[in-house]
């Protein structure tokens, strides 16, 4: 074996023990985005030392254009509107990763690292979870809000769900189903309401897009199992889900009838109202990156909406937030960044490939819909943890699916 090959042969390891472990980093340790790093120096290296020819289909052409184009919206918003540079460090992790997409499209990783990274972020969240509720410690302190970690936990839960197929072994599904209860649980205990709307919606899109192939019989088993959880955690006194799902229905009542703006929720609309104003003056490029809390403040002054929302630099919203600040410009691709990917998903998701190939599909559905419908109630690219998750997790599904499918033509 030549140095080249052997090389070689080193940086798939190395690429493939960090694909295994990066999840878990995410979200147990508070410096694990550096593993994002790493693997971004391996991809510039592993792009230097294999210079052939790279031939792109058109879907990869357009993905890496969603998320480069999205960066230069930002970019330019920032740069019309004297904006402060700094805001740029969040939609550059979108470019970041391009080279991580690329490297992996290459490698010949195997999908069960990445299938295992996943029941053990899902397994971990949810251990984690269950001892911070039920005991004094956990197994690690997750330093982000409520809502981000629903979010992780109800993507990972949920792709376990949906890796259990009647061609793998009982034991294997048992794992499965494990990790996708303790990732649910997760999430539920979690509280971040908008996430299980989320993940309800997500289900629903899967079961129609069917991309595991499954009968009708599985998928109203599958859905009803998701149910039964559900409604479980529900009418369980102490996972507080039926008290959080009634402080958003009150919420709600008590804005529409009396403009009460110290709730969760009234505070929420209230914000996308100042949103509104905002949007109606500026529609085409918006008012700028960061330039939200301003903006509403002015709002605030002429008392058009309530003092209480203040405090809030963003609308909690992204096609929101997407609008106010580069307007039906930056929505346009905002929706891209989304689309792109879970178009990608889907056609390959038609191809006959074993059930196996179908696990970055798969989980590339679930990452897509969780945020594209989380979206409408946060600002998910308005944090940099919840931007590198969508980013990187993306990069490296589709370039998985890449080179599975290629390997196989």
């Amino acid at each position: 074996m030549s140095f080249l090959d052997k090389l070689a042969s080193l940086i798939v390891l190395v690429s493939s023990l960090l694909i295994l472990i990066l999840p878990v980093a995410i979200i147990a340790f508070p410096k694990g985005g550096l593993l994002v790093v790493l693997m971004l120096i391996l991809s510039l290296v592993g792009l230097g030392l294999y210079r052939d020819k790279v031939v792109l289909e058109r879907w990869e052409r357009y993905f890496l254009l969603s998320f480069g184009t999205y960066f230069v919206i930002v970019a330019l918003s920032v740069w019309w509107f004297d904006g402060d540079w700094h805001d740029l460090d969040t939609p550059s992790r979108l470019v970041l990763v391009l080279p991580i997409f690329l490297f992996t499209r290459k490698l010949s990783i195997g999908i069960n690292w990445f299938i295992w990274s996943i029941v053990a972020a899902s397994t971990i969240i949810g251990v984690n979870q269950l001892m911070l509720e039920f005991g004094s410690y956990g197994l690690y302190d997750f330093q982000d809000n409520t809502g981000i970690v629903t979010l992780y936990a109800s993507i990972f839960g949920l792709s376990n769900f949906l890796f259990i197929h009647q061609d793998r072994s009982k034991i294997l599904n048992l794992i499965f189903f494990s990790a996708a209860l303790l990732g649910m649980v997760a999430s539920l205990l979690s509280g971040g309401r908008g996430v299980w709307i989320a993940a309800f919606l997500s289900i629903i899109v899967i079961l129609i897009l069917n991309p595991m192939g499954w009968h009708s019989r599985i998928k109203s088993i599958i859905f009803a199992a998701f149910l039964s959880i559900v409604l479980i955690a529900y009418l369980v006194p102490q996972t507080r889900v039926e008290n959080r799902i009634d402080l958003a229905f009150s919420g709600v009542s008590s804005w529409v009838e009396d403009g009460k703006s110290n709730t969760s929720s009234g505070s929420r609309l209230e914000m996308w109202k100042a949103a509104y104003e905002i949007i109606k003056s500026n529609p085409v490029i918006g008012v700028g990156e960061g330039k939200y809390a301003q903006h509403k403040q002015v709002l605030i002054n002429q008392k058009k909406v309530n003092q209480y929302i203040g405090q809030f630099n963003h609308p909690h919203g992204e096609y929101i937030s997407s609008l106010v600040e580069q307007g039906v410009v930056g929505f346009i691709a905002f929706l891209l960044v989304l689309l792109t990917p879970i178009k990608r998903a889907f056609h390959a998701s038609k191809k006959k490939i074993r059930h196996n190939d179908r696990v970055p599909i798969i989980f590339t559905m679930v990452l897509v819909l969780h945020y594209t419908f989380y979206s409408f109630t946060s600002g998910v690219f308005d944090h940099q943890s919840t931007t590198l998750f969508y980013a990187v997790f993306i990069a490296i599904s589709l370039g998985l699916i890449k080179s599975s499918l290629k390997a196989k033509s």
